[in-house]
């Protein structure tokens, strides 16, 4: 079982606490070699990009190097419950979402009057496809492994129920998450119920699937669609996409969001043998 997996090795509270405060000093380290050994423009926005997300680099190294030091557990046990990395679940997350996203764009452009602009710059572009294959995916990626994994498992271990670790790692995700842009622009409230909703469903998709590589793929194709793609003013994440959106409405891209979420959830149990709702519900012995 992919929760149990965080019984493995040293399970006291003090090791998870000793990670987390790690793991925040490791995040800030990072920023202080990005903003203190480089001169970054903040004009330029890939230069920007590159100085957000360059601490989750570093974060991730701390939350590897804490789990397999300080708790004694094996590196793959915070990605499934098995011994091999199943890379084919990633894709399909991955480019599932990514049609999805797309998808959702059409709706909004042609059904609720979204304002689309092209702002091809070729150069900025092309740096940008490679910050975002590489910085946005281990931004994607370490959001995963802390908060639908190591998180989610050792809320598990203390809560004695799925459910109730998934509703808790939600909130801790979604308060992360208060301080973007996106929470002015939109509303607290609908934004708030926008990471919450995603994180709670992004939680029973790992533990349906025992392991966190269909919402990886989830994570990377949301932010790098967002940054590549279709991007507006007050994203958290401002970039030389190609199409910019002009004053979106919140709530049509939340609901929107959720629609694809529930399409995925089907398109996820016909591929793939998943877990019966039921079981986030089941008492971990």
């Amino acid at each position: 079982m992919f929760l149990e997996k965080a019984k493995q090795g040293n399970t006291g509270l003090f090791f998870y606490i000793l990670t987390i405060l790690i793991c925040y000093l490791s995040g800030v380290m990072g920023a202080v070699l990005v903003y203190g050994l480089i001169e970054v423009d903040t004009v330029d926005r890939n230069q920007t990009l590159i100085g957000l997300l360059f601490p989750f680099v570093t974060i991730l190294a701390g939350l590897l190097l804490c789990t397999f030091y300080l708790h004694k557990r094996p590196i793959h046990s915070l990605f499934n419950a098995f011994n091999g990395f199943r890379t084919s679940r990633l894709f399909f997350g991955f480019f599932t979402w990514l049609v999805l996203c797309g998808l959702s764009d059409v709706v909004y452009y042609y059904f609720l009057g979204g304002a689309y602009h092209l702002q091809w710059n070729p150069t900025a572009f092309l740096v940008l496809l490679f910050v975002a294959l590489t910085m946005i995916s281990i931004q994607s990626l370490t959001e995963e492994v802390l908060f639908r994994s190591y998180l989610l498992s050792g809320l598990a271990l203390i809560l004695k129920y799925r459910y109730l670790a998934i509703i808790v790692s939600s909130l801790m995700f979604a308060l992360m998450h208060i301080g973007n842009p996106e929470n002015e622009k939109f509303g607290y409230v609908l934004m708030f119920f926008f990471y919450f909703g995603t994180a709670l469903i992004l939680g029973v998709i790992a533990v349906l699937d025992e392991g966190i590589e269909q919402t990886i793929g989830i994570h990377i194709a949301t932010n790098m669609y967002g940054a590549l793609f279709v991007n507006f003013n007050d994203a958290a994440l401002k970039t030389d996409s190609l199409f910019i959106i002009d004053n979106p409405m919140g709530i049509n891209m939340v609901i929107l969001n959720f629609i694809s979420f529930l399409i995925y959830l089907i398109l996820s149990k016909l591929c793939f043998k998943l877990k019966p709702i039921s079981f986030i519900f089941k008492k971990i012995i």
